[in-house]
């Protein structure tokens, strides 16, 4: 999308454009990408009656053969945030067919954007999961692909997220590792031990804060400060 107007756009309303469009900044890439091909599609929303996301890419397919520029935003902006839309989706809600429908719409991208090892892993990985043995596979047609902070609802997150945001975080502490890196025998001790640490520190947190049975059932999305931004960021856009 470089030069096709996208990033001034974005920077009249946005800070940090370079980065979003590089693929840094994920949730405000994501928050920015969403708002922008809303209001491009507002039109069309509007004029037209759409009850399936079939009809609307039929729409946006006859306008794509019109115009190569029409084209270009289709296939490059309004369809790849689609797809990430819909795999968001399917993380949150813990639906996993929507997981490999999402994954699958994904490949034909990483092999026109020359990501070889997303395009060659990724092919290995969609063939795996769809021979999974029929014991795993029953347990993540129950959702169980995904992970969970506190019970709820739209609040799933992939296993490398939850990495980050448990073990990683409990983890790295006040100075982390530093000044026994030379000592492999302690360094492999506070690795080895590091996920029982993590969860013991998780639980004392629960234990204080009282908030161990926690059930989330209105999503942040939901709030009237972000549904006030997200109007405010909407018209500017």
């Amino acid at each position: 999308m470089a030069e096709s107007g996208l990033a001034e756009v974005m920077s009249a309303v946005f800070g940090g454009v370079p980065k979003m469009l590089s693929g840094k900044k994920f949730p405000q890439n994501l928050r920015a990408l969403r708002l922008v091909v809303e209001e491009v599609l507002r039109s069309i929303i509007e004029q037209t009656p759409i009850t399936r996301k079939h009809d609307l890419m039929s729409i946006l397919e006859e306008l794509a053969s019109r115009s190569k520029t029409t084209k270009l935003w289709v296939d490059i902006l309004i369809k790849p945030v689609f797809i990430m839309m819909m795999f968001i989706r399917a993380e949150r809600e813990g639906d996993w067919p929507l997981h490999l429908e999402a994954f699958t719409l994904m490949m034909p991208y990483f092999y026109a954007a020359g990501h070889v090892h997303y395009a060659r892993y990724g092919l290995f990985y969609l063939r795996s999961m769809e021979a999974l043995p029929t014991k795993v596979l029953d347990l993540f047609m129950k959702g169980e692909h995904v992970l969970r902070h506190i019970h709820g609802i739209w609040n799933g997150i992939w296993s490398d997220m939850y990495i980050e945001t448990t073990f990683m975080r409990y983890g790295h502490g006040k100075g982390g590792i530093i000044g026994i890196t030379l000592k492999p025998e302690t360094l492999k001790t506070w690795a080895l031990t590091l996920h029982l640490c993590s969860k013991l520190e998780s639980n004392l947190s629960e234990m204080v804060d009282g908030d161990g049975g926690n059930v989330q059932i209105i999503h942040k999305e939901e709030a009237q400060a972000r549904i006030s931004s997200d109007r405010k960021d909407r018209e500017g856009i």
